[in-house]
């Protein structure tokens, strides 16, 4: 998702709350927000389940959570085809 925020010019602080970055995407495509809508089970993972002595997701949960995250990454490449497609922007490209 910060890729695609990053592609389309809008600026994003230093999180890693999905809610708030499909908040952000919403602006933009509405429609990926909303495919993207359950992605929010993601944000533990970026924080809580990160480091040493934290939460521990059970085998169930971080199952669920790499499928999602497959999910996400694959909507997201999808968005992006268009611009991926074009190779290395130019000045001119990263204009739009």
């Amino acid at each position: 998702m910060k890729a695609f925020l990053v592609r389309h010019h809008m600026p994003f602080g230093k999180t890693h709350d999905i809610n708030e970055l499909l908040e952000l995407v919403a602006k933009r495509a509405a429609p990926l927000q909303r495919q993207l809508a359950s992605a929010g089970m993601l944000t533990p993972f970026g924080v809580e389940f990160r480091y040493p002595g934290g939460q521990v997701a059970d085998l169930k949960t971080a199952q669920q959570a790499v499928q999602e995250a497959h999910r996400v990454r694959t909507a997201v490449l999808e968005h992006l085809q268009d611009y991926l497609s074009r190779g290395r922007p130019s000045t001119r490209d990263t204009a739009d």
